[in-house]
């Protein structure tokens, strides 16, 4: 019997699949928490890593931003690299995800901030890296894109798609931006719309992301209502 996330041990939420991990965060009814952390970026609390400091602040999932799939690190996280993603699971006993951007190279960008440090190929959504994140044990992907990037909708939905193809039923997959992601064409009211919203569903999303109310120009209560 599944049970709620915010009622759900560490120990239940290990022995849960896919489903039941969609199941128990639809039960909360929109109360979980999660919260985003730079993988290589210092820990704030000597050596308790932010993973860490981010579940015991109340976040239910824990997203790793900029975290590189070929070459897995995390800040104040001792572990072998093919171990890190199932280590912040051991430590944290929270559902945990990983960002992974799906460029698209001909997208018009905004600025050209290549945003985080070092090589960028093993954060690109390619079926590769996608495979080789569900073998470091994460519980979800979330195909974003950081800023100055270059992401689009539209290269969301190719890798909703091969996501779901190359991962199967081994891990969730969540979409969308919470901001334009460095695409000129997808500002403002522009980064998301109902068609947007129904192709990452249609290509296989389990969650879809869309920016809270007022917090980039052009999207507003109703807009994300619909």
């Amino acid at each position: 019997m599944v049970r709620r996330l915010l009622d759900t041990t560490a120990r239940e939420l290990a022995g849960y699949g896919r489903a039941e991990k969609l199941a128990a965060i639809r039960g909360s009814e929109g109360r979980t928490v999660a919260a985003e952390v730079m993988a290589p970026v210092m820990a704030a609390v000597y050596d308790v890593s932010n993973p860490e400091l981010a579940a015991g602040m109340g976040a239910d999932i824990v997203v790793l931003n900029l975290l590189d799939v070929r070459e897995p690190v995390v800040f104040a996280v001792d572990a072998a690299p093919k171990d890190v993603v199932r280590e912040v699971k051991r430590l944290t006993g929270r559902i945990v995800a990983v960002n992974l951007e799906p460029v698209d190279p001909e997208a018009p960008r905004v600025t050209d901030d290549d945003f985080g440090p070092g090589e960028k190929a093993g954060r690109l959504a390619t079926p590769e890296n996608i495979a080789a994140l569900a073998a470091l044990g994460a519980d979800a992907v979330v195909l974003t894109g950081n800023p100055g990037m270059g992401v689009t909708n539209a290269s969301l939905t190719r890798a909703v798609a091969a996501a779901r193809d190359a991962a199967g039923d081994d891990l969730i997959v969540m979409a969308g931006k919470m901001h334009a992601g460095g695409s000129a064409s997808e500002a403002g009211a522009g980064i998301v719309d109902a068609a947007a919203v129904e192709g990452f569903v249609a290509a296989g999303a389990d969650v879809v992301l869309v920016p809270a109310p007022g917090t980039v120009p052009g999207c507003h209560e109703a807009q994300v209502r619909e």
